[in-house]
């Protein structure tokens, strides 16, 4: 074999050891690419990167059939368990705690670890107990009387309720739904004038008279910047729904 051609597999040789190298440098250099497009396409308006939900661990002392190690979720709506109360839980014991609507109005919760059941697949968490009678709504304790009719499965119209957001009083209708345990609020609907419009309460004469299609003047109102401002008011259907309707001047 001549020179020339051991130099040439010498050559070859190299090229061959040096390839998964350059390769591997190549793959690299694309994973850092990609990595860096997927964060630029995250910070775009509206795209977020997804964070796996906090949960929690341990040995669950009373699960049925004997203690297990289990793994559950350390939110529940709007709390996030503390460690101690992720202790009492695993022990079996239960807690109560504040928690939150997804109208992020607060509401009193107690109860403690179970296993639920989501399309047929078995899951460790809180479970609430329900409650078997009202206390409170939206920054309103109930009285024994109110609790009572709300128990005999009739409406309350209540009008210093306070908004978890705002921090502002409305009025509302309310009813207890007693297999859900909890209290289901009534905005109004196109059958009747709502309660309130803009943070003042309608007497039962302006209901009547805007429930009869008539024009009334109302004072005191306040915008949602904080405005106070008067207006003559009606109840009319615009936008196809009905609704209360200002007009000035």
């Amino acid at each position: 074999m001549t020179a020339t051609s051991d130099a040439g597999h010498r050559r070859r040789d190299r090229d061959a050891e040096e390839r998964p190298a350059v390769v591997a440098d190549r793959v690299r250099e694309d994973i850092a690419t990609m990595t860096k497009n997927a964060s630029s396409m995250r910070a775009e308006p509206g795209l977020k990167e997804q964070v796996g939900a906090a949960r929690a661990e341990g040995v669950w002392r009373a699960a049925p059939g004997g203690p297990k190690k289990v793994a559950f979720k350390k939110v529940w709506s709007g709390h996030e368990f503390s460690d101690d109360e992720v202790t009492k839980l695993l022990a079996g014991e239960t807690i109560s705690f504040e928690a939150r609507s997804k109208e992020n109005e607060p509401f009193p919760a107690t109860g403690a670890l179970g296993v639920g059941n989501f399309k047929g697949r078995e899951f460790v968490g809180f479970r609430p107990e329900v409650p078997d009678k009202p206390t409170k709504w939206s920054g309103r304790t109930f009285t024994p009387a109110e609790v009572a009719v709300l128990l005999a499965g009739q409406a309350l119209e209540i009008d210093d309720f306070v908004s978890a957001r705002t921090h502002k009083t409305f009025a509302c209708k309310v009813t207890w739904d007693a297999k859900a345990g909890k209290i289901i609020p009534d905005f109004g609907s196109e059958d009747e004038p709502p309660r309130s419009w803009c943070q003042v309460t309608f007497t039962d004469a302006q209901r009547k008279d805007l429930a009869a299609g008539k024009t009334i003047e109302g004072t005191g109102f306040v915008s949602a910047k904080g405005r106070t401002f008067d207006a003559r008011i009606s109840w009319k259907k615009e936008g196809g729904k009905k609704k209360i309707v200002p007009s000035f001047g």
